[in-house]
């Protein structure tokens, strides 16, 4: 009778923390979705362009450090992270501090020899985008661990606070692209900075040591894996940007944040599900396989139902937020719709490859997908143009999927005695 209490209990208190964090990532990729918005509609091709290749660098960044200690911290039982999280801060900062640092030097490298508009474009894009998305999951994490389980929707409310007010003020007040960009970085510089004061003082020292430590025991591995995902995520824009017109990469990139919102509240999910997974999943492999298969059919649902509202409702939800403008592309609509379904169940099974220690397989196997992904985009997008870049995402991410299947094969599809 108490073991049922303390089950029930357990219960509640996830389906709450899920509630609340839903609520947090609603706010969250609305006040993405915003900024997308406005960008897409009051500003020109070259500048969307821009910021989505400024948002692909970032993503990049953030995947590479996802990669190198936040997966590894998610799946960290509460009272062992709580004892190590100043230390992890401090690597955090520390890494930041780096990874800025070398964005300047590199953009301030190119102006001095290539200046142009469009690299000013994409440095600013490049360095905001950083500044919140290296702390997207990274701050979620240590909040949920230290149960503040609330102060994650206070800013994502106050960050959907600042793109209403940039939507609705931007067309009548004449706001420059550098201008939103700045407010947008001001907003994340302040969010680490209270995301310190929450969690106490970083431990530099032993944050230096974690970092030397994962740069070798994870960076190589992670860094494969990121060039893998990059080569079907990132690099059709990439290649996109350099042979098709500007309205091309604008559409590309348009398109990408009508699932923007859907994408940041799976990466919300999946933060809860790891944190959750660690308690549930037990020690055999029969309680591992059953708490996978829960949480990949969960995944699965919504990637199924996100495609049907795509076919349903794309074309009403283009023309809602972009008029006539990018009319002639729903077709790369449907593509991202397939490409969020993809990514959408590769999350349980990352978890899996975390579990079974075959994260460094997966990342190279993930290099065979980025090639396919790149190649398919050489071929595709001088002919097809946006079409072509989001078909040639779509068969890398298959292919990624595929090989995340075979290496999980025995646990999916052969049940352990």
């Amino acid at each position: 009778m108490i073991a049922q209490k303390i089950k029930t209990l357990m219960r509640s208190e996830h389906m709450s923390l899920r509630g609340i964090s839903l609520l947090d990532q609603i706010f969250f990729s609305g006040a993405n979705f915003l900024l997308t918005l406005t960008l897409a509609k009051y500003y020109s091709d070259l500048e969307v362009a821009g910021y989505g290749i400024g948002l692909s660098i970032a993503l990049i960044i953030e995947a590479t450090q996802r990669n190198t200690y936040v997966v590894q911290n998610s799946l960290l039982a509460p009272q062992i992270f709580r004892r190590r999280a100043r230390s992890v801060m401090g690597q955090h900062l520390i890494t930041w501090a780096f990874i800025l640092s070398l964005q300047f030097l590199v953009f301030f490298t190119l102006m001095m020899f290539m200046p142009s508009p469009n690299f000013m474009t994409i440095f600013y894009s490049t360095i905001v985008c950083t500044l919140i998305y290296a702390q997207l999951t990274f701050d979620r994490i240590c909040l949920l661990k230290h149960e503040k389980y609330k102060a994650p929707l206070i800013t994502s409310s106050v960050f959907l606070l600042l793109c209403l007010c940039i939507f609705f003020f931007a067309p009548y007040q004449k706001i420059g692209f550098g201008s939103v960009m700045s407010l947008v970085g001001l907003y994340a510089t302040l969010k680490i900075i209270w995301l310190v004061y929450m969690i106490g003082k970083p431990n530099f020292a032993l944050g230096w040591r974690l970092t030397k430590r994962d740069a070798i025991k994870y960076s190589p591995s992670s860094i494969f894996g990121v060039i893998g995902a990059s080569g079907f995520t990132h690099v059709p824009l990439f290649i996109l940007g350099a042979v098709a017109a500007p309205v091309h990469a604008a559409a590309f990139v348009a398109l990408r944040g009508l699932m923007q919102p859907l994408t940041i509240i799976i990466k919300s999910l999946d933060v809860i599900d790891k944190n959750i997974f660690t308690s549930k999943a037990g020690q055999t492999q029969n309680e591992l396989r059953a708490v996978f298969i829960r949480q990949f059919c969960l995944y699965g649902g919504i990637a199924i139902m996100a495609l049907i509202g795509a076919l349903l409702f794309g074309r009403f939800f283009l023309h809602l937020f972009y008029g006539d403008r990018y009319a002639d592309f729903y077709g790369v609509m449907l593509g991202w719709a397939g490409i969020f379904g993809l990514m959408t169940i590769t999350f349980p099974l990352e978890t899996i490859l975390v579990k079974q220690n075959k994260l460094i397989s997966y990342n190279a196997w993930r290099l065979i997908a980025g090639a396919i992904g790149a190649v398919a985009s050489f071929a595709l997008c001088a002919s097809m143009g946006a079409n072509g870049a989001v078909i040639a995402s779509l068969i890398g991410w298959f292919a990624s999927v595929i090989f995340a299947f075979y290496l999980v094969r025995e646990l999916v599809f052969k049940k352990p005695s």
